[in-house]
């Protein structure tokens, strides 16, 4: 996608969420939805970017969402593509229910993420972005 975004003018960041990637040294059990709220909102801070697209697949939709909220004087939109949207309060169990939540905290190499119940998102979308 960044090649195509920039053929067209626009930048592009994609951060990776701290535990994936090139950052799945990083993984523990206190990395959650706020770390990842946190590695997004902390990119935003750093490239003192305004007037965001936020697009968030999937997972990161709960993760859009959240940083929408810690940073909406940021934030243009959001785009959720195929993604989760949660609501005020909703956690990916209230989404999916316990088990299909368990089996989307996998990681490949077979360590879970911790998936406690709370906290849930913590995202108020009510006045939500433009999309």
């Amino acid at each position: 996608m960044r090649p195509l975004f920039r053929a067209a003018g626009h930048d592009f960041f994609s951060p990776t969420y701290t535990g994936l990637g090139e950052r799945a040294h990083l993984s523990n059990q206190e990395v959650d939805l706020t770390t990842h709220i946190n590695d997004v909102a902390a990119v935003l801070e750093f490239e003192d970017l305004k007037d965001v697209t936020l697009i968030g697949h999937s997972y990161g939709g709960m993760v859009a969402t959240g940083v929408a909220d810690k940073a909406r004087r940021r934030i243009g939109r959001i785009v959720y593509l195929d993604a989760f949207a949660p609501k005020d309060g909703e956690s990916l169990f209230d989404l999916v229910g316990p088990q299909a939540a368990r089996k989307h905290a996998r990681q490949g190499d077979g360590r879970r993420w911790r998936l406690a119940r709370a906290p849930p998102c913590p995202c108020r979308p009510t006045p939500r972005p433009r999309i």
